[in-house]
This record gives structure tokens, C-alpha cells and sequence, in this order.
């Protein structure tokens, strides 16, 4: 028997994970796992595990996970699923051969599969067609059509007659304003397909960036199919406000879902100032291409963007198909009849640019190269505008008085024209017309330019610039420029046109020909037909998936944990890297101590400048302890935005995401143990932030039990994937504490990073009372603590020192900054707390040399660092010091303790007093230092870090790629904003390219108003849910009839208003969010089952 390649090898865990979790030693399992074969041990096998409660909480766990690391896995999380989908699992990875290890008989053994096995529920007819397909199979036809003006529409209408030699079309439209198009069998209403969806085994698509496809959009959502992707950017259409009632929720929850919060964040600020940054920055697509069981676009430069925002695997199983033309060159008798038509010369030299007038078609640019080319001077020259100005009026008298004076000025003798909208046969007449043509473009939206292709294929020489998709035109066919072509370039091109005939020649002959190889439309019906049926046979397999749930449903098993179990082992698609920021102990109770306060800064700064192609989210801990639910209420917080009242399901971790612990909790992080190597076992790359290893080095510091619990948590952090040391220093202490206990080497990664500076409120102003305590604090020099009150912090040194030299007649002031700590603790494990604030409270110059702070607002310490002179860090020992370098970016010298860890954080420029230093030598070092400070000799030499370097620290220890909130796709900017490109008047107008202000002042100003009219559907419908709760028999005969016609009354209007025509499931709080459509199908299909046996 041949030995199989590790591509076709499928590793069931499955026995091995249940057999050493009962074996209690991992010996037997560490030498089976190094008598591995190598096709098994090589990361291309694919490992199916289950989620054994046993095998999660032992150590064996950790042992196989390490042995895993790099190997793709699939993890069933319903054991009564196990089996049912073992066969479609096989499926999907080919049919490979499945090798089984057993650990009682320390063999690993194989079991072949058969390669033509069918999987279960797929029927030989529905194999045929997904293969072969036949001309009678019936495809659903989703897209606005002619007469609306729309780009979208023409294609559609031109690529059905080419597509009905494969499929019987219907087209999903409204029939009482939609002829009949060639080659369609028939136009039905949206709510006939809703009713006969059942009877297409394929769905079609046609999306463009308008609200023109919203209703078509919200069929998507429940009934997949392939999605063909006009525009990459659908914002405008899906961020608009009547996408609420099509879509549901509202423009910040689509955003969030596409993008996370940096774009919430993006578009509040855009409300308050009148903007729409983050309708042209993020193109807010992710629901409709996760709902699609197919994806079909017509550029690299799609695919491209895709990967972009949603990572490499993004595209997996997209379709690419040219936009279908005609080779259509002019004979010279139709030239000679277009111009007659069009009142253009004979002789005259004809360039148009075609589409509407905008700052996205560089038509301004455009004016002035043309004005600044000799080309102007010559009468024989006409430059056309051909196209509408899309209601951008003033930019069109901006481009009219730019003539206008040019002609004024004599520098104009040629001819400029704006033909305004033109239709169909006119654009044709011009095409036919022309000499030459030039299409320009910025801010694509990940559109392919029709126009351009219709110019090529008319053999009309073209000139474009190397923007989006048309920087995939063959260089040999288009006379290219520069993406940000300056007016000098466009001249010297049009100019080179004009004079070079052989040069137009050549670009028609090359044009012609590429667009007869690439774009002939019986290829491109071909290659349509080849991508629909792929995903009508992906709809197929989500049907057998639903047969064997379904299947374990009625062998008892819970629907939701069912539904959870499909989501996890077949999640969207595409979808992103997801960077789990746990945040538990301070979204449930800030302290305000100084992990916390490092915990809320990183967090800010990853959430609003998330690494390249992963997504941000907050956790905590759910309220039982085990497991991780979303934290957006706190996330929206922390960025200082409304809470909008979403729901913080669990978490759904996936293969290639990654956990990292920002705060302490102890006990927190021991309980969840078995939560952490089941995220591994999906997948999940799990790190925690160290913070210090002092419980366990100076337990005489902490807490009776401290260092045990401390030690606890370490032993849990380091049996998963790595840890992200505040410093240098703790990574050494951490090492050291490894070795110690016979861990060197292995998989287990260690990596530091620096914290940052600023406060997170740097603008935060004090309150009366604040003030008048900074000022009560007397002149002269001023010397700082900052830290909660505890021993290791070595306030009580510090306070004697400076007793001795205020009794030597020494005059300066010394602040401490710090809650009293540990205060839920009893007096005896307080150490020596107690002994600290009775001096603190009871000195005898307390308020008059001697000040302590211990409740004091971010305001008030930035007042005394503003205050002091400089500051003393005493403690004995610290993970960082963040008072050091907050103290430095304040321009204060720092007097330290001879710690390692100082030295590091510090580069050596402070003063330092030595480590086991007395109180006579502390009180010495602080009197030189006064005196360094009176004599001018120190300054503040430490450069400070920012907590966005230190978040780009962290990303890249975890090694991701950090990245700056991008720069590009920004509105393009004159006084108006633009559409898609080949869109008629009735869609751009549906974008709203009114002056961005206007748009953004009247979408809030009716979001408003549809947002108040949602919260009073949604209180009259809990206002009335008491009607929907009576019971026939308990009502009188009237009574009934009442009720009935009340609860269709509000059945109907509430359905319309708030929810998609969707099966309403309940939604407890253990299911995930990705299972809510697997939970409905189920319903959908036990409702449907039911239903058959009732008549049967």
C-alpha cells in the first residue's frame, strides 16, 4: 500500500483524547506521540478532536496541544455529533485517510476511506446536477433591471440571453414595472419567490454599492446564493438609512460586525461633525458575503481588497469572471452617421470621457490637463463630458466657469462640452463618434470600469491611470498613467494621442483583440455557470449537515449546543482573525490600580488601531466563571461611545485567533483552565500578559497565600502558548522560573514590550475642590510617590527618611499618590498596611510638608506631576514602573531604588540610592538629590513612550503586523462626493452624492427619526406582549376574536417594521452568534418534517 502524503491524511483524536485523560500520566502518551509516523506528524494532516469535559481539565491536554501546534483542526463540540459528521468532514477534506492512535495499544492505526464514498442525504440526481448541470435547471435572478438607469441593470440585461443556454430564469423583480427580459422565462414578484424559494436550486445575486439592492439583500440573508460583487465598497447601499428596515439593526451594528469598533468610532465622530470618513473608508460587506454561498467578481482588484480587510483565506472558493462584451469596432459609414447625429464635425479630433461629472472620475483634473495641453488651442479639438453630474449641480458650474474663463482668456479655442445624462443609443452614437477617449478614477470602491471596457471594445484608443481594476488592463492595449496622475501628465498623454496615429492603431487592434480573448460572453456564461452550480452544491452540504443535526436532535441532543457544534466546525466565510483582549477584572469593577490602568490604555489603542487582518474584541468572563462572552458594552465605553444595548453572546473562537489576558485574576484564570485548551484545541493561540513574578519572589510583600495562588497562575499561563512580559526583567524572572522547574526550551514563547505614558483623559480638567488642594500644597521643593498603598512600595522607608531630614531642618514637600490597599483583607494579612497610613494620617506635618493623595482623579495627578520637582521610586520590586515614565513625560527627575528593572525602564538616567539602603542612607540620597534639583544639575533625559508604540509593541510579540488607521479611501474632496462608477442618475442619486455636509446632516437627521419610531414599535409590542400571552380558553367568544385580530394587527406591523421575514427563534445566552442561522434552519426544518408527517 503506497503511503499517503500528509494532504490526505485525516488524524481522529477522537479515542486518544478520551483514553489519556482517563490514564491520568502523560508518559504513555508522550512516547506514543514521539513514535509518530512522519505523514502524521507533518502540519499538513488535519485533526479532528472532540471536546471531552475530562480531557479539556487534564494535563495531557496541554501535551497533545504542543504536539499539534501549526496542524489545522476540526473540533466537534456535540459528542452526539461525532460520528454523524465524521463522513461530511472527510468529505470536505477530500476523502483522505483517517489514522486513529490508541494509547492503550500504542499503535497508531489506519483506516482507509473510500474515495467515491457519498456522503450521506445527497441523492445521485443532485450529484448530476451539481456536476454536469442541465439547460432545464431553474435559477432565481436577483437585480434591479432596465428601466432603471443603472450599470448593474444593463449588465444584467445583456448577460441573461447568455446565461438562459444553461439555466430556466426567473427574474425577482417587480412585474408591473419590469418587462420581460430576453431570454428570462418569467418576472415574479419578491413575494411569489418567497413563497416558491423551495423549487430554485440556484440563486443569483447582482450586488452594486446602492440602495437600489437592499430588498434583493435581504432574500440573501436567508436563502444563499452566489453573489455577484459589482462594487467591493457596498457601504453607501448598506450603511444608508433605509437599510435598516431591509437589514436590520442599524448603520453602527453593520459596521461593527464588518469591521469592529474602530469604524463605530469613525462614524460617531462623523455624526457629530457632519462627515461620512467611514462610509468611504470601510466597505461594510462582510454580512452579505458570509451569507452568500458563492462570491463572483470581475477583478483581481476585488479579490485583492477583500484579502485587505478580511485576510488571505478571505477569497477561498471565489469565482473569477470577466465583465462579458461584444467586439464591436466602427465601420467608418456608422462614424460618419454618429457625428452627423450628434451635430460633431466630420474632420474634428473627438476625446470623451464617459460617466458622471465627480471628483472620483478626476473630471476636475481631467479639465485642467486638457486646458494645459495644446490641444486647447486647436479648433478642430472636442472634449466631451458625456455623462450626468449625478446632482453634484455647483462641481458642474465649477467645471463651466473653469471654461469659461479659460475661453475668456483666449487660452481656449477648442471645444468643451457637458452633454449631461445620456441614454442608451446616445452613449452608443458617442462611442461610435470618438477618436479617442480617457476614464480616470480615485477612491475606487473595487468596481470594474464598464465604460473603459466598452471603449475597447468599440476599438476606441483609450487612456486610464493605474487605479484599481484598471491597473489590470494589458499595457499594450491602454495607453496608462500614474495613479495619481498630475494635469501635466494627462496632457502630455492626450497630447501624444492627438499626434501619434500609428500609436491609436495600434491601442484599437490590441483593444479589439484583447476583449475577443478575455471577455467573448458565451466564455463568460460558461464560467457564470461553472460558479453557480459550485454554490448550489455548497447549499447542497449545508443541507446534509442539517440532516445528520437533525438527526442528533431527535436522538436527544440539545438544539442549541447542535447548532453551536455546526457553527464551530463550519463557521462564515470569509471571515476575520479574531484578537480576544480579555478585560474581566476591570469591566466588572475598576480599581483604578496600575494594571488597570495599563489594561484600559492598550485596550483603547487596539481597538482603534486593530493589527493588519484581525479584529479586536474585549472579553470577560462569563457570570458562571467558565468561558468567555463579549464585553461590548464595556468596549463602547472605554471609546467613549453610547451604549447601543447589543447582546455579549459567547465568544466563537476559530483556528488562527488569538487570546491574550491583559489583567491579574488569580483565580479567574485557574477556574477557566479547561476553557483555555479547548480554545487551544480549536485552534487558538492563547498568551497572557505577566505582569511580575513578585508574589512568588517577595511573598513576604503580599497577602498570606499570595505567592501560592500566584504560583497556581503562572502554572496555567505557562501550559499555553506564550506570555508578553512587561519588561525585560520579569521575561528574565520568567525564564528563570521555568528553568527551575526543568522547563527549557520547548514551544512556549516569551517576549516583553514597554508601556506607555500619557494619561488616557490628557485633556481632563480639575473640579473646585481638586484645585484648591494643589493649592494648599506650600512652595519649595516638591518630591512625588505615585502607587497603591502596600509594602513593596516602600513608603514607610520613605516617610521615615524624610522625617529625619524635616527634623534636620531640611525644607521640601513630599506627596504621595495611592489608595490604601488591600483593604477587603483582614488586619492581620494587611502586613504592614495598617502601620503605614496611621503614620500617613497621624504625622506630625501631614498637610503641611507631608500630603497624601489616596483618592485622587487622573486631573489631580496631573496637576502634581505638573506640581512636583521630581520623583521617588522606592519600591522593592516592580513588573515596569508606569509613575516613572509618566513622571518623565511630566519633565521630572527620578530618584530610584537599584533595581534592574529601574535601570531598564529608566536607561540608567536617574538617580539611584541602593537596593538594602537604611534609613540614614535613603535619607542621604534623598538630600542630594535636593540638592541636584536647587542646583539645576538634573533634568529629565528619558524619552517617553507612547501607549500607541507600546500597543505596536504587543502586537508584534504576538507576531502580527501593527498599522496605523488608514490614510487612503478617504472622501474625495471638492465640495462633493461621488458614486459608483458605471452607475445611471436614478442609482448614484440613490447614494446620496449630495455635498457630503448636506448627506450626513439629513441621514442623521431621519436616522432620528427612524430610530424614535423603532423604540416605540418595540415598547408597544412589550406593551402588549400580555395579549399575545392569553389563552383562548380563557376568554369569552368576543373576547377571542378580539385577541385574534389584534395579534395579527400587531404581528404584521411589527414583523414589517423590526425584523427581517426570518423564523424568530429564542436566542439563550450559551448560544453563539454564528449558530442563530443554524438554529433557525433546524426549526425551519423540524417545522417542515412535522408538517410532512402531519399529511402523510
Amino acid at each position: 500500500m503506497p503511503t499517503p502524503s500528509p494532504s490526505t491524511v485525516l488524524l481522529d483524536l477522537r479515542r486518544l483524547q478520551r483514553q489519556s485523560a482517563e490514564a491520568g500520566s502523560v508518559d504513555a502518551l508522550e512516547a506514543l506521540l514521539a513514535a509518530a509516523p512522519p505523514e502524521v506528524a507533518s502540519p499538513g494532516c488535519v485533526a479532528y478532536l472532540c471536546a471531552d469535559e475530562r480531557w479539556v481539565g487534564c494535563e495531557a491536554a496541554s501535551r497533545l496541544l504542543w504536539w499539534l501546534a501549526g496542524r489545522r483542526r476540526r473540533l466537534c463540540s456535540e459528542p452526539l455529533l461525532e460520528e454523524a459528521l465524521l463522513p461530511l468532514v472527510l468529505a470536505e477534506e477530500g476523502y483522505p485517510r483517517r489514522c486513529v492512535p490508541c494509547l492503550e495499544q500504542g499503535l497508531w492505526l489506519w483506516e482507509d476511506e473510500v474515495a467515491s464514498a457519498k456522503p450521506p442525504g445527497l441523492a445521485d440526481e443532485d450529484r448530476a446536477a451539481t456536476e454536469e448541470g442541465s439547460p432545464r435547471e431553474r435559477l432565481a435572478w436577483f437585480s434591479p433591471l432596465p428601466p432603471v438607469r443603472s450599470g448593474i441593470c444593463d449588465y444584467s440585461a445583456a448577460l441573461i440571453p447568455e446565461l438562459a443556454r444553461h439555466f430556466e430564469i426567473d427574474v425577482v423583480a417587480d412585474p408591473a414595472t419590469t418587462p420581460l427580459p430576453e431570454g428570462a422565462k418569467a418576472v415574479i414578484s419578491i413575494q411569489d419567490f418567497d413563497r416558491r424559494a423551495q423549487e430554485y436550486p440556484y440563486l443569483l445575486f447582482q450586488v452594486g454599492n446602492s440602495t437600489l439592492h437592499l430588498e434583493h439583500l435581504s432574500r440573501l440573508r436567508h436563502h444563499a446564493g452566489a453573489v455577484v460583487l459589482h462594487d467591493f465598497y457596498l457601504s453607501h447601499g448598506v450603511c444608508a438609512h433605509e437599510a435598516d428596515a431591509h437589514l436590520g439593526g442599524d448603520v453602527f451594528e453593520r459596521l461593527y460586525r464588518s469591521h469592529g469598533y474602530q469604524a463605530c468610532w469613525l462614524r460617531h465622530h462623523d455624526d457629530l461633525n457632519a462627515d461620512d470618513r467611514a462610509i468611504w473608508r470601510y466597505p461594510c460587506n462582510l454580512d452579505p458575503l458570509q451569507w452568500a454561498s458563492g462570491v463572483i467578481v470581475h477583478s483581481r482588484e476585488a479579490a485583492r481588497l477583500a484579502e485587505d480587510f478580511y485576510g488571505t483565506s478571505a477569497t477561498s472558493g471565489w469565482s473569477e469572471v470577466p465583465h462579458l462584451k461584444r467586439v464591436s469596432p466602427t465601420p467608418v459609414p456608422a462614424r460618419q452617421a454618429a457625428r452627423a447625429e450628434l451635430e460633431l464635425p466630420q474632420e474634428a479630433f473627438v476625446i470623451c470621457s464617459f460617466g458622471f461629472l465627480g471628483v472620483a472620475k478626476l473630471s476636475d483634473r481631467l479639465l485642467q490637463g486638457f486646458l494645459a495641453s495644446s490641444l486647447a488651442e486647436d479648433p478642430s479639438v472636442i472634449f466631451v463630458f458625456a455623462g450626468s453630474d449625478a446632482g453634484n449641480r455647483s462641481f458642474r458650474l465649477q467645471l463651466g466657469l473653469a471654461v469659461a474663463d479659460a475661453s475668456r482668456r483666449g487660452r481656449l479655442r477648442a471645444q468643451v462640452r457637458f452633454t449631461g445624462w445620456i441614454p442608451g443609443p446616445a452613449y452608443q452614437r458617442y462611442l461610435e463618434a470618438t477618436d479617442a477617449a480617457i476614464q480616470l478614477r480615485t477612491s475606487s470602491r473595487g468596481e470594474t470600469s464598464g465604460t473603459a471596457l466598452d471603449c475597447m471594445g468599440a476599438g476606441v484608443p483609450l487612456v486610464v491611470n493605474e487605479h484599481g481594476s484598471m491597473r489590470e488592463l494589458p499595457q499594450s492595449a491602454v495607453l496608462r498613467l500614474s495613479d495619481h496622475c498630475s494635469p501635466q501628465e494627462i496632457a502630455r498623454a492626450l497630447e501624444r494621442l492627438r499626434q501619434d496615429e500609428d500609436l491609436r492603431d495600434r491601442l484599437r487592434e490590441a483593444s479589439l483583440a484583447h476583449v475577443a480573448a478575455h471577455h467573448d460572453p458565451s466564455r463568460c456564461a460558461l464560467r457564470y455557470a461553472e460558479a453557480i452550480r459550485a454554490a448550489g452544491a455548497l447549499r447542497i452540504r449545508r443541507q446534509q449537515w442539517l440532516e445528520a443535526a437533525t438527526t442528533a436532535v431527535e436522538r436527544g441532543a440539545d438544539r442549541v449546543q447542535v447548532a453551536n457544534a455546526l457553527a464551530l466546525l463550519r463557521p462564515p466565510r470569509p471571515r476575520q482573525r479574531q484578537l480576544f483582549l480579555d478585560v474581566s477584572v476591570v469591566a466588572r469593577h475598576d480599581l483604578g490600580s496600575g494594571v488597570q490602568r495599563v489594561v484600559r490604555a492598550l485596550s483603547v489603542q487596539l481597538l482603534l488601531h486593530p493589527p493588519r487582518g484581525v479584529r479586536v474584541e474585549l472579553v470577560r468572563a462569563s457570570d458562571e466563571g467558565i468561558g468567555f462572552h463579549y464585553a461590548r458594552r464595556f468596549a463602547l465605553e472605554l471609546l467613549g461611545l453610547p451604549d447601543r444595548g447589543w447582546p455579549e453572546p459567547p465568544i466563537h473562537p476559530q483556528p488562527g485567533d488569538l487570546y491574550l489576558s491583559l489583567d491579574l485574576d488569580q483565580a479567574g484564570v485557574v477556574r477557566q483552565r479547561p476553557t483555555y485548551q479547548l480554545m487551544r484545541a480549536l485552534g487558538v493561540s492563547v498568551h497572557f500578559v505577566v505582569h511580575d513574578l513578585l508574589p512568588c519572589l517577595q511573598p513576604e510583600c503580599f497577602p498570606p497565600g499570595a505567592g501560592d495562588w500566584h504560583q497556581a497562575w503562572l502554572e496555567v499561563v505557562t501550559d499555553c502558548d506564550g506570555a508578553l512580559c512587561v519588561s525585560r526583567s520579569v521575561a528574565a524572572d520568567l525564564r528563570q522560573w521555568l528553568s527551575e522547574r526543568g522547563r527549557v526550551g520547548g514551544v512556549f514563547a516569551i517576549e516583553w514590550f514597554h508601556h506607555g505614558s500619557e494619561f488616557c483623559a490628557p485633556t481632563a480638567q480639575l473640579d473646585p475642590e481638586e484645585r484648591k488642594s494643589l493649592e494648599a500644597i506650600p512652595s519649595g521643593p516638591t518630591l512625588l510617590m505615585v502607587g497603591t498603598v502596600e509594602p513593596r512600595k516602600g513608603y514607610l522607608d520613605v516617610i521615615e527618611a524624610a522625617t529625619q531630614l524635616w527634623e534636620e531642618g531640611a525644607r521640601f514637600n513630599l506627596i504621595i499618590v495611592g489608595r490604601e490597599g488591600w483593604t477587603d483583607l483582614p488586619q492581620s494579612a494587611r502586613r504592614t498596611i495598617p502601620e503605614t497610613v496611621r503614620r500617613l494620617r497621624n504625622h506630625p506635618l501631614r498637610d503641611q510638608r507631608l500630603f497624601w493623595f489616596d483618592s485622587a482623579s487622573d486631573a489631580t495627578l496631573q496637576g502634581l506631576y505638573r506640581r512636583s520637582d521630581g520623583l521617588i521610586g522606592a519600591s522593592y520590586g516592580e513588573g515596569f514602573g508606569i509613575p516613572l515614565i509618566e513622571a518623565a513625560r511630566a519633565g521630572l527627575p527620578l530618584l530610584l531604588r537599584d533595581l534592574p528593572v529601574f535601570r531598564e525602564v529608566s536607561e540608567n538616567k536617574a538617580a539611584f540610592f541602593p537596593e538594602k539602603a537604611d534609613r540614614t542612607e535613603l535619607a542621604a540620597a534623598i538630600a542630594t538629590f535636593l540638592g541636584s534639583l536647587q542646583e539645576g544639575r538634573l533634568s529629565a533625559q528619558l524619552p517617553a513612550q507612547s501607549w500607541r508604540q507600546s500597543a505596536a509593541q504587543v502586537v508584534h510579540a504576538l507576531g502580527l503586523v501593527w498599522q496605523e488607521a488608514p490614510d487612503e479611501a478617504v472622501p474625495p474632496r471638492v465640495s462633493e462626493t461621488s458614486g459608483p462608477e458605471d452607475a445611471g442618475e436614478a442609482e448614484v442619486l440613490a447614494m446620496s452624492p449630495l455635498p457630503s455636509v448636506l448627506v450626513v446632516q439629513r441621514a442623521t437627521s431621519w436616522g432620528r427619526r427612524l430610530r424614535r419610531l423603532r423604540d416605540r414599535l418595540r415598547r408597544l409590542k412589550q406593551g402588549i406582549s400580555w395579549l399575545r400571552r392569553l389563552t383562548p380558553a380563557s376568554l369569552s367568544g368576543r373576547a377571542r376574536r378580539l385577541r385574534g385580530k389584534w395579534r395579527r394587527r400587531v404581528d404584521g406591523a411589527l414583523t414589517s417594521a423590526l425584523e427581517p421575514p426570518a423564523l424568530q427563534v429564542l436566542e439563550p445566552s450559551s448560544m453563539l452568534e454564528s449558530a442563530r442561522p443554524w438554529l433557525q434552519d433546524l426549526e425551519r426544518r423540524r417545522r417542515s418534517l412535522a408538517t410532512r408527517a402531519d399529511q402523510g
